[in-house]
């Protein structure tokens, strides 16, 4: 689904035209400060030592955050780091507590924080 739509204040006058949308890679949102959010969620295999998550749209540059979970509530002794290797892909490593590579089947959710203009 593709929205676009406006911030609306307490007198019911219309302003700035933000933006939304998803596609097989996720879901976005744009701002009309130029500020976007995308997030999704991405498989890592076991024994996978990192996975790359082309991301739903595309960031002006790769200065963007991106924080990444576990998707399954029953996986916590995984956890994920990751950060931007390109304006539309993020990395996402997946680890256990001690450090060492997943032996499972693991899904990771992510979100990105940054800018579209």
């Amino acid at each position: 689904m593709n929205y676009t739509g406006y911030f609306q204040d307490n007198e019911g006058n219309k302003y700035y035209p933000c933006k939304s949308g998803s596609n097989d890679n996720g879901h976005y949102i744009q701002f009309p400060d130029g500020t976007m959010i995308c997030y999704g969620e991405v498989n890592a295999s076991a024994n996978s030592a990192s996975v790359t998550a082309t991301l739903p749209n595309t960031f002006i540059d790769k200065n963007y955050v991106v924080v990444a979970m576990n998707a399954y509530a029953n996986s916590p002794a995984i956890f994920w780091s990751g950060g931007a290797i390109a304006t539309n892909a993020i990395a996402l490593y997946p680890r256990g507590v001690s450090g060492n590579i997943i032996t499972n089947l693991e899904r990771c959710r992510y979100i990105a924080i940054g800018k579209w203009k």
